[in-house]
C-alpha cells in the first residue's frame, strides 16, 4: 500500500494539513501514515515560532508479503523556502 502528502504554508499550517490529509486513506495506506506522522510532526515542530514559509514532501509504502513481516519505506523532505508568511499588513514590519 502507499500514500502521499504535499504541502506548502507554515509549519502549523502543514501540520494540520498532514493531519487532515489521513481521512483519504484507509486501511494499511492510512496506518502507514500514521505511523510516519511523529517524525514528521517533530520534524515540523522544529520550526514553530518561525514566521516562515516551508514545503513538505512525504510518501511511503510497504509491502506485506504475510503477516509479521513487512518490507517499508518512508521519504520526507522538509524545505524552507526562505519566504514569510504575512497574514496582517502589520507583519510586514518585521522584515529586517
Amino acid at each position: 500500500m502507499s500514500w502521499s502528502f504535499s504541502a506548502i504554508g507554515s509549519p502549523k499550517a502543514i501540520q494540520q494539513a498532514f493531519e487532515r490529509s489521513k481521512q483519504r486513506y484507509t486501511g494499511t495506506s492510512r496506518e502507514e501514515m500514521e505511523k510516519a506522522q511523529p517524525a514528521i510532526t517533530q520534524l515540523l515542530e522544529l520550526n514553530f515560532g518561525m514566521n516562515r514559509v516551508m514545503r513538505l514532501d512525504a510518501s511511503g509504502h510497504a509491502y506485506i508479503p504475510e503477516p509479521g513481516a513487512a518490507f517499508c519505506s518512508v521519504v520526507v523532505t522538509l524545505q524552507d523556502i526562505g519566504t514569510l508568511v504575512v497574514e496582517e499588513p502589520g507583519d510586514l514590519q518585521a522584515v529586517p
